[in-house]
This record gives structure tokens, sequence and C-alpha cells, in this order.
């Protein structure tokens, strides 16, 4: 067996043994300067997941509890470490996120298109600048309305049904309305309605 291998089956029978043979085994260690080694385990919440080996012709049982304590700080560095490094991670994703989030506020406020999201039962929650400048309503005039105040009453209920039914089973709607601006003036729009599916 390697010189470890017999270190290791001399100590562990050193903890077992009596003292007088304890004595014996260690001046015989001493004699062949056969190294000692203490394996600590290193544990996170109660789970190994490492040894930290310290070999040594010089150890001595005393040693153990300093090893275990340094096995410890060890294992509690480790632990530190992985959470920095989980926080660093999602902070990466959330930068990420926020700068996805930026880009497409920016081109939905920059489109040349009207852009309306409503809720579920179709209350306004968002207009972008395209529809204050076609329909001259300011988004607080917009905001918790419903699409009807832009209602001619040339589009026909039927198609309002169809658009509705479209939208509700998940699919895109797509048509025409001639609405009516805040003055009253008409304006044909050539409209695109998604639900936003979750």
């Amino acid at each position: 067996p390697s010189a470890s291998m017999r270190a290791a089956s001399i100590f562990a029978a050193q903890v077992l043994m009596p003292r007088p043979l304890k004595k014996l085994a260690g001046q015989v260690v001493r004699l062949l300067k056969v190294p000692k080694f203490i394996l600590a385990p290193l544990v996170v919440e109660d789970k190994v997941i490492g040894l930290l080996s310290v070999q040594s012709a010089d150890l001595v049982q005393d040693d153990v509890p300093a090893i275990t304590a340094f096995a410890h700080q060890m294992a509690a560095a480790w632990q530190r470490a992985q959470l920095y490094e989980q926080a660093r991670q999602e902070l990466s994703r959330r930068r990420q996120a926020e700068e996805t989030s930026v880009r497409l506020t920016t081109v939905i406020e920059q489109a040349a298109e009207i852009v309306v999201i409503t809720d579920r039962e179709g209350t306004i929650q968002y207009v972008n600048p395209k529809f204050m400048q076609l329909t001259g309503y300011t988004p607080d005039e917009a905001i918790g309305q419903n699409p009807r105040v832009l209602k001619s009453g040339e589009t026909s209920p039927e198609e309002y049904q169809r658009l509705w039914e479209t939208i509700t089973r998940g699919d895109v709607w797509r048509g025409e309305f001639h609405n009516k601006k805040k003055t009253g003036d008409l304006y044909w729009e050539s409209a695109s309605i998604s639900p936003v599916l979750d």
C-alpha cells in the first residue's frame, strides 16, 4: 500500500487503540516517517460538498479541532461565494430585462402606428404618442376609458362582435374602423388587434 494509505490505516487505528498501543503506533509512524493526514468534511446545509485533506508527519490528534474549524470556515466561504455568484447572475438577468424593456418601450413610443393596450375588459391601460396625435385624446383622457370613445357609429355591431370573438379565442383580428376624433372629425384606421397571452 502507498504511504498515505499506510498513514490512514495507522492514524485510524490510533483513534481506536488503547493508550499503550497508541503510543507504540505513534512511534512506528515517526520512525517510518510516514505522513499522517486528517480529512475534514466541508458541509453546507447538512450536505457534504467536499473534503479538506491535511497531510503531514507532524499531525497529532490535538490538530483535529483546528482543522475541523478551518473546514467549517472554508465551507462557509464557499457558500458565500455561491450566494454572491447567484446574486450577480440575477442582477445581470434583471439588467438585461430592464434594457429590453426600455428598448421595447422606445419602439412603442416612437411607432408610426397607434398602439393601445387594454385589460381583458377592454379598459385602456396605455396609449402611445401617435394615438394622441391622431385622435386628439391625451393619455390622461384615454386611460381608464373604453376604446368605444372612438366609435363613430359607422362600424356595424356585428363587426365588433367578430372582433371580440376573434381575440378572446387567442387569434389576431385585422380590419378597418371609421373612428371619431376628440374634435368629432372622422378618420379611417386600419387595425390589427392582438390578444396578449400569458
